[in-house]
């Protein structure tokens, strides 16, 4: 089962109405309580999928267990359907699990600020907190992943390789979304990792264009399952849970670590909601138990933002493809730039190469 199928938060807009999917129902005391109040209901978009139910296992439940507070989920999580519940003033969900960089830039237009409380840095790891309204949650990552039956003793080991057809020939396949296939060729480029920010988003085009013809855009994180399992391309990018998916159903890959292109989601809460205070003690009572990040790694290969957390207890492949245990490996994704300029360049991106 895929655990989330991130092409979803490109899809271009539409009006679509909510689907509750999934609904936990609070077996707390009756009384309003510390931490929301039993009266409170709140609402919560997200992916779908493992990553939905592994959320409600390891955030939710405690939660509702201690509170009373219920909540809903939505899995039909989308930036425009945001945008459009915020501009008519009909919010229908609470809250959203969203990219960081739509956090930092929809902040106090889309999004409510939360509690600073809840945003102490000291609680993550450095440089996780880069707004006031995202409660940064579930690092993961984009990585070269190569079919270790193709080149011996001589494997890919830099995005550089990833764009050497000549020394690694074969199909390559990645995400159609810009975001880590710029930074991947800017890297190829020769771009150093410290100065990697602005984004020169032509240059990133330019270089892909040297290997179009020779990869597959793949519009979900299920077909980079299910390429690696095929044997569909010999290299390709993949998101770190996709290629932990796949390598333990046994595909014969391996992953360059030192690629990894670093991202993390966040929690916001949709200006307008009418249940933003419970909404925000939620939020404060996550940030001040890292514990339930660890048992969310346990669970599924989605690392922890907490600055000190347990020690999760997984196998010794599911530790490798934790983002966690690779903070001195690649890069992570600038989200004040993705803020000022996602929209722009994306745009430039699939027009240039996928359409």
């Amino acid at each position: 089962m895929s655990f989330t199928s991130r092409a979803k938060r490109y899809v271009p807009a539409l009006a679509i109405p909510v689907v509750a999917a999934l609904v936990i129902t609070g077996c707390g005391s009756s009384d309003s309580g510390t931490s929301g109040g039993s009266d409170a209901q709140l609402t919560i978009a997200d992916y779908g999928g493992k990553l939905s139910k592994t959320m409600n296992t390891t955030f939710l439940e405690p939660y509702s267990a201690e509170s009373g507070v219920k909540f809903t989920q939505d899995p039909n999580m989308d930036n425009n359907k945001i945008a459009l519940q915020v501009q008519s003033g009909n919010i229908q969900w609470d809250m959203a699990e969203v990219d960081t960089w739509l956090a930092t830039q929809q902040c106090g237009k889309q999004f409510e600020e939360i509690d600073a409380d809840a945003l102490d840095t000291s609680k993550f790891a450095e440089g996780r907190v880069t707004n006031k309204c995202g409660l940064p949650v579930l690092e993961w990552g984009a990585v070269l992943a190569y079919d270790k039956t193709k080149f011996g003793d001589n494997p890919p080991t830099s995005w550089a390789d990833f764009f050497d057809t000549q020394k690694y020939p074969g199909k390559r396949c990645a995400p159609t979304t810009s975001q880590f296939n710029m930074e991947a060729a800017s890297l190829a480029s020769g771009v150093k990792p410290e100065n990697l920010y602005p984004l020169d988003v032509m240059t990133a085009i330019n270089k892909y264009q040297t290997i179009k013809q020779d990869t597959t855009f793949l519009t979900s994180s299920t077909q980079q399952v299910d390429t690696m399992l095929s044997g569909g391309a010999v290299m390709c990018m993949v998101y770190s849970p996709r290629a932990f998916d796949a390598i333990s159903q046994g595909a014969k890959w391996d992953v360059v670590w030192p690629t990894v292109l670093k991202q993390w989601d966040s929690l916001v809460i949709l200006k307008g909601s009418p249940n933003a205070g419970p909404a925000k003690k939620f939020l404060s009572w996550l940030s001040n138990n890292p514990e339930a990040q660890t048992k969310f790694e346990e669970l599924a290969p989605y690392a922890s933002t907490a600055a000190k957390s347990g020690e999760p207890k997984v196998s010794d492949l599911q530790a490798q493809y934790l983002v966690s245990n690779h903070r001195n490996d690649g890069v992570a994704l600038d989200n004040e730039w993705y803020a000022q300029n996602k929209d722009a360049a994306e745009s430039q991106w699939r027009a240039a190469l996928v359409g």
